[in-house]
């Protein structure tokens, strides 16, 4: 236990990867309830950038507060936290459509791939560009 509360605390790599972890559930059950909600619809690709926009609101608090402990502005951090993972979503979008269109797969399982590839490009992008004004103890 002793191991793991001095990651917690002294590993911005182990914080992200924990708060990840609930970050990525919270975004593939927000997809996988909206898209119930809508009847397993055929728009899949609407519901995707719908549960994008939920799960992003959550995720910038987790990783302001708890992967980077920013002191910056909420506002400009928002805003540049947002223009990171648009990259991300559009990425995201395409390789959802890759699977589902060109592969054939669910897309519930498309969607499950399009998290996994996103995972690494969003953190470096908030490491080195939506916190890294306010980030007050950058670690390597």
């Amino acid at each position: 236990m002793t191991l793991l509360f001095e990651l917690w605390k002294n590993n911005q790599k182990a914080r992200f990867l924990l708060t990840g972890v609930w970050n990525t559930l919270f975004g593939y059950a927000s997809f996988i309830v909206l898209y119930n909600f809508f009847g397993n619809t055929d728009n899949y690709l609407a519901i995707a950038v719908i549960s994008h926009f939920v799960a992003v609101a959550q995720a910038f608090f987790c990783h302001k507060y708890i992967v980077f402990r920013s002191t910056g502005k909420i506002a400009r951090e928002f805003l540049r936290f947002n223009l990171s993972y648009s990259v991300a979503l559009v990425s995201g979008l395409g390789i959802v459509f890759f699977f589902v269109d060109k592969l054939g797969f669910h897309p519930v399982i498309g969607q499950g791939f399009a998290i996994l590839s996103v995972t690494i490009l969003t953190y470096f992008a908030h490491k080195n560009f939506s916190f890294k004004q306010g980030n007050s103890k950058m670690e390597k």
